[in-house]
């Protein structure tokens, strides 16, 4: 516990490059400092459990794995969170690819949105909790096209899917969402 402690004052660049020369405490203490928000960042997009927990795992593994290329010039948290995404995107490229291509989807024709332009004013915990209620694939594109505002191609390369599936997708989740929103929310 000792050594563990003579690391925590240490900034993230050092913590990187002692994690270069294979310094497992700095490994460590990286670990313990960004394991809340990481597991957290996970929970977006992965709603159960499990499915987070191993989307937070194999995160960290790549990031250690890929830590040589990261540039202390930049923050650290944001190139956690791309490291984390793509890892995720890779999980469910590789054990979610049936569920992506083959779910049935109805034709673009029966989505339209509720109402174009207007959107509930929404706390982003809420945004996150009513995604809870969404199929898995679907909350993953609402995710992508509205919070981190990836287009549709971006999204299609990414997943392994079609243009034409993300906004299947897309607009079911909106549609879910929408229905899913109380009544007395205040529309914007």
């Amino acid at each position: 516990m000792q050594q563990l402690k003579q690391y925590e004052n240490h900034s993230d660049a050092d913590l990187v490059q002692l994690c270069i020369q294979r310094e497992p405490m700095a490994q460590r203490v990286l670990y313990e400092r960004y394991k809340a928000r990481m597991m957290a960042f996970c929970r977006r997009y992965f709603q159960r459990q499990d499915l987070a927990e191993e989307f937070f795992q194999e995160g960290f593994v790549r990031f250690f794995q890929k830590i040589e290329q990261y540039d202390s010039k930049y923050p650290l948290y944001p190139y956690l969170k791309k490291i984390f995404l793509y890892a995720g995107i890779n999980y469910l490229r590789q054990f979610f690819s049936e569920k992506y291509n083959t779910a049935p989807l109805e034709t673009l024709a029966e989505y339209s949105d509720p109402e174009p332009g207007i959107m509930p004013s929404l706390s982003y915990q809420d945004l996150l909790g009513l995604m809870a209620k969404m199929q898995e694939a679907d909350a993953l594109v609402l995710q992508l096209a509205l919070i981190e505002e990836w287009t549709h191609e971006e999204i299609a390369v990414t997943l392994g899917i079609t243009e034409g599936n993300s906004r299947a997708r897309l607009l079911r989740a909106r549609k879910k969402l929408m229905s899913l929103i109380p009544l007395e929310t205040p529309i914007t």
